[in-house]
């Protein structure tokens, strides 16, 4: 049978607030996104010099690190509390790849 969350050493459980402090850090995060998302659709149809290429790569990694660090808060906030919270329903999607298709 299973541990119950309780019996587990805090050092063998997720530090999610290592990512974010708390979930409004995270709220604020996600807002963030989607102008870092704007910004990188912003460079469609303007790829044509070295210049450009380079500040589109710059852009698009910054918004890929920062999907990828609130994807990995919000899997890990759900892992540990083992529920179907509203982060997990909701927001989880919010953050998935392919975000820059829409």
């Amino acid at each position: 049978m299973p541990k119950l969350r309780s019996e587990i050493n805090d050092s063998d459980k997720w530090a999610v607030n290592d990512i974010y402090e708390n979930d409004a850090l995270w709220e604020k995060s996600l807002e963030a996104l989607q102008e870092k998302i704007n910004a990188v659709k912003a460079f469609q149809g303007k790829l044509n010099n070295a210049d450009a290429i380079a500040e589109f790569y710059k852009v698009s990694e910054d918004a890929e690190l920062e999907m990828n660090k609130l994807y990995t808060y919000a899997c890990r906030k759900c892992e540990k509390e083992n529920d179907h919270t509203p982060m997990k329903q909701a927001k989880i999607p919010a953050v998935i790849p392919g975000s820059f298709a829409s």
